[in-house]
């Protein structure tokens, strides 16, 4: 891995450059606004943004990994989403994570009952007699155990990366 090819240069530099980036980012303000009592609107979009910034870039790894290895294993680009699809049943977590993603960005799971992006919010209404005020959530228990798995696949690939662990 090497700065001087440049962070998409491998599915190893994405990884570690843009990837897990994105995911240390992601992890650090969480654990900052975990401190905090409360935060406002602005600040919970800021945080979807940046939780969609770690997902939609560690499901990236698999499409560099793919080009870097077609040539070399025999792949064309019409087998991409076959072979693609191999690599995450081989690692559930990265399943998972490509399910929940298609969950946020395309408004329902593949294999799951339908499911649209605002159903991974929730809306608290809060009415008294002086002001009102509404509240977006994004924390989700099950979706940050799906990313912080993911993380743990990719940062543990990072530290050792074979990548017969990935053909499928």
């Amino acid at each position: 891995m090497s700065l001087l090819n440049g962070p998409l240069d491998s599915h190893q530099n994405y990884l570690n450059y843009i990837a897990l980036e994105n995911c240390f980012e992601y992890f650090g303000l969480v654990e900052s606004q975990r401190k905090q009592k409360s935060f406002d609107l602005t600040a919970n979009y800021h945080r979807l943004r940046l939780l969609l910034n770690a997902m939609e870039s560690m499901n990236t790894v698999l499409d560099y990994f793919f080009h870097e290895q077609k040539e070399s294993q025999g792949w064309n680009d019409s087998q991409r989403n076959l072979i693609l699809e191999r690599i995450k049943r081989k690692h559930p977590v990265l399943y998972q994570l490509d399910q929940l993603l298609n969950a946020y960005k395309r408004v329902e799971h593949r294999d799951m009952k339908a499911l649209v992006a605002t159903d991974l919010q929730a809306t608290v209404v809060s009415i008294s007699s002086i002001k009102q005020k509404i509240e977006i959530d994004f924390n989700s228990t099950e979706d940050e155990r799906i990313i912080s798995d993911a993380f743990d696949f990719w940062f543990e690939y990072n530290k050792d990366p074979d990548i017969n662990m990935l053909l499928p």
